[in-house]
């Protein structure tokens, strides 16, 4: 459905650098490849990428709510831009913010 558009959804830039260095570290570069070029495709999806302040507020939340750096950007940039966050981690639990597992997602959009 983001694929075609007719959802949206937003990756950070952050995200999709770590499944990058994985791919790339486990030497699966042509794979990393075919990814990026898949993504491209998806006419729903946005990266996001931050700032240096955006990354000054992280580091205000992280201290704040308790969280890591990475959890701590997800819950920032899902907050600034009222998204709901797709996650298993748990450390979002009272945090002020909706998060669905993605097995919420199939069940309540439905995947084709």
């Amino acid at each position: 459905m983001v694929r075609d558009g007719e959802r949206r959804a937003i990756i950070t830039s952050f995200s999709l650098h770590s499944i990058e260095v994985i791919l790339f570290s486990a030497n699966k570069i042509d794979i990393l490849e075919e990814f990026l070029s898949a993504l491209l495709k998806f006419e729903g999806l946005t990266v996001f990428s931050t700032n240096l302040i955006d990354e000054i507020e992280v580091t205000k939340i992280s201290r704040a709510a308790g969280l890591d750096f990475d959890d701590s950007l997800q819950y920032y940039v899902a907050k600034l831009l009222g998204l709901e966050l797709v996650s298993f981690d748990k450390d979002f639990e009272d945090k002020g913010i909706k998060v669905l597992e993605p097995k919420n997602i199939v069940l309540n959009y439905g995947v084709r």
